[in-house]
């Protein structure tokens, strides 16, 4: 109980979803600059422990309720494993985000939130495998992020003292950044997600959301956030 089913028979596929004509520039083209003489990955990270392992591959009325539900819990010690890199990411890849912080896989479903029309965004261990696929969307020179299944985007919904709100939209759309040390996104590499309006960063916490076995998903300042994500899959 508590899971997310299965909500329709066949697999999401980039294939069953028309977007690659949303892409209007090669991946290739799209530079980020990397080449930063401190990492902007790490510095939130009281003590960390690095292992190297070579052979694995809404309006007001809700602001005390908002305040309430995304009360920040932050892990100021992280235990790690950094993986070899894989393959290049494209932009047709589909992919998952894995917090290294709370070793949740980010989610979302067709469950909407209480109080507005959005889906529901969690991290989880348990749900359905179909749910925790991702992909980078590229327009122009922005980025956004959807999720094939549900055909929606992540996007802030509120935000009040410095929280925001997650939810997915299939019609609105949020711009994003990816921060990361390697020069090139690949399978493996271990980013952060800035959200551009705000300055907010997507975060998790070890914090029950109304689904059984799922925890919050939201957007808060860097110096709290559970921010680092590993591109833990891709196809």
């Amino acid at each position: 109980m508590g899971n997310c089913f299965k909500e329709q028979n066949s697999r999401s596929s980039i294939s069953d979803c028309p977007r690659k004509e949303i892409f209007e520039q090669d991946f290739s083209d799209q530079k980020v600059i990397h080449k930063r003489a401190k990492s902007q990955l790490l510095n939130q990270v009281e003590s960390i422990i690095i292992k190297e392992d070579p052979e694995t591959e809404q309006d007001q009325n809700h602001s005390f309720e908002l305040n309430s539900q995304f009360q920040i819990q932050h892990s100021a010690t992280i235990n790690f494993i950094r993986l070899p890199l894989g393959l290049k990411m494209e932009k047709h890849h589909q992919i998952k985000l894995y917090n290294l912080h709370t070793q949740r896989y980010l989610h979302s479903h067709a469950i909407k939130h209480e109080h507005n029309k959005s889906n529901e965004v969690s991290t989880c261990n348990n749900c359905n495998y179909e749910y925790d696929w991702w992909q980078f969307i590229w327009i122009k020179n922005t980025i956004h992020i959807y999720h094939p299944i549900t055909q929606s985007y992540l996007k802030c919904l509120q935000t009040i003292n410095d929280i925001g709100e997650v939810g997915c939209l299939q019609h609105d759309m949020d711009e994003w950044e990816i921060i990361s040390d390697d020069q090139e996104i690949k399978q493996y590499s271990i980013i952060k997600l800035k959200h551009i309006s705000t300055g907010l960063y997507l975060h998790t916490q070890p914090q029950q959301s109304k689904v059984e076995n799922q925890h919050i998903v939201s957007v808060c300042k860097l110096e709290e956030a559970n921010a680092l994500w590993r591109i833990a899959d891709m196809q």
